[in-house]
């Protein structure tokens, strides 16, 4: 699998790609510290699963994963909150209350 992988914090983009990399069901991971730096990436290229986090300065995490869902049909969508900083446990996007 593909995945994207975007946080405003450069230093927990990295620990949740390094987390993210070590699963072997996927192949490349794409990291972006900005949400419409993803979204433009997103346009032209195809990824499996995203990681979002919710609290993101501008568009936010919620608002990112609305706008992916409508350009890129992804199968999975994960939030990682603040909260789950140093444990990196993914909770389930909601993606389906804003589809």
């Amino acid at each position: 699998m593909i995945a994207l992988a975007v946080d405003d914090e450069k230093l927990m983009l990295n620990t949740l790609t390094d987390a993210i990399r070590e699963s072997e069901d996927i192949s490349v991971v794409y990291d972006f510290t900005s949400c419409q730096k993803a979204l433009d990436f997103a346009k032209d290229n195809y990824f499996d699963i995203a990681f979002l986090d919710i609290s993101m300065r501008g568009m936010g995490g919620l608002a990112l994963a609305k706008n992916l869902l409508n350009i890129n049909r992804i199968s999975k969508s994960f939030s990682v909150p603040a909260t789950a900083t140093m444990r990196l446990m993914p909770f389930p996007c909601m993606y389906q209350a804003i589809c």
